[in-house]
């Protein structure tokens, strides 16, 4: 036994209670009721102890010198209790740890080791609400800048008032007589008006109403399954009995969201500068107040040229072209 006695409360009481309490049991001990200052003594004391012992000992652990921080403490309270650890194993002669102040050693019962734990427990439930409350100001703060931002933006597109551009040629090929066809400037390049294909990506299910075709509240269903076959005449010889009534074919066109200022007489002039031929084309009346904010047309241009009016760089930005759908109630 070793006959040398060295004063430390805090290497006594854990000396005294090693290997009769749990490990976990004197770790939170220590750990709550000694101070930073007794713990780094105590542990330089034990450290010291062992690294100069007269016999050689392989493996001693290392002391490392702890970063200042909340945990500090307690792994410092660790590192003693794997020094002695690892001196039981190698069963190594330490000296006797005696107390010269009795008020500086902690009790060790089941209410005692329950105080402990339950005071580490409400230390951690502090925390995560503390964790909790700043992740929720956050939120809300994330849920106030998104939701006033989205109400300025719509604010300044119903503020905004969103013209359709005139027909303006984009194509560098076009010819620099068809770059104007409505007199009106354009809206877009000088920045002072909206483009209404943006503002209608912008506007939610609230901002639209459900029209009715007051005159035909019944559609025609196109087809479904396979096309119908159509061919067009090509034979070149002498019909006796019948002959076609027109020189060529028309391919009808509905073309939209135009500048409401644009007439028909524009739409031929801009389509005959691009070498499109026109057969017809009528502006249609606005019936609905919505209507009324843009222009619609249709157009017959020669059916060999139908290709090269469904061509985008042709018009303007956001004028739209398609197909002309024939109902069956209107007459040909």
């Amino acid at each position: 036994m070793a006959t040398t006695m060295v004063t430390n409360e805090l290497l006594c009481f854990t000396m005294f209670h090693y290997g009769k309490a749990t490990k976990n049991e004197i770790l939170m001990t220590i750990h709550g009721f000694y101070t930073d200052e007794e713990v780094l003594k105590a542990k330089d004391v034990i450290f010291d102890i062992v690294n100069n012992l007269p016999m050689k000992v392989d493996g001693i652990p290392r002391l490392k010198a702890r970063k200042e921080s909340t945990n500090k403490r307690r792994l410092d309270c660790e590192d003693i209790l794997n020094l002695i650890e690892f001196a039981d194993k190698k069963q190594l002669e330490l000296p006797t740890f005696c107390a010269m102040d009795l008020n500086r050693l902690p009790r060790l019962s089941p209410c005692d080791v329950d105080a402990v734990r339950t005071a580490e427990t409400v230390e951690d439930l502090k925390h995560h609400v503390h964790s909790l409350s700043n992740e929720i100001v956050e939120i809300k703060q994330l849920l106030k800048h998104g939701l006033e931002g989205a109400l300025a933006q719509r604010q300044s597109y119903e503020s905004t008032d969103a013209d359709f551009p005139p027909l303006l040629a984009t194509s560098s090929s076009l010819p620099p007589s068809s770059a104007v066809v409505s007199g009106v400037g354009n809206s877009i390049s000088n920045g002072t008006h909206g483009i209404w294909a943006e503002l209608a990506e912008n506007l939610g299910t609230d901002d639209f109403s459900l029209v009715i075709n007051k005159k035909h509240t019944k559609q025609d269903k196109k087809p479904s399954g396979t096309t119908a076959r159509r061919v067009k005449g090509s034979g070149t010889q002498e019909r006796t009995k019948f002959a076609s009534s027109q020189s060529h074919s028309s391919w009808h066109v509905f073309v939209s969201r135009v500048q409401p200022d644009t007439s028909a007489a524009d739409i031929e002039q801009f389509l005959t500068e691009n070498g499109i031929r026109v057969d017809s084309c009528r502006k249609l009346d606005a019936t609905e107040e919505w209507q009324k904010k843009s222009a619609a047309f249709h157009l017959a241009v020669h059916e060999d040229d139908r290709d090269k009016v469904f061509v985008a760089d042709l018009w303007p930005v956001n004028v739209q072209v398609r197909d002309w759908y024939f109902k069956r109630s209107v007459a040909m």
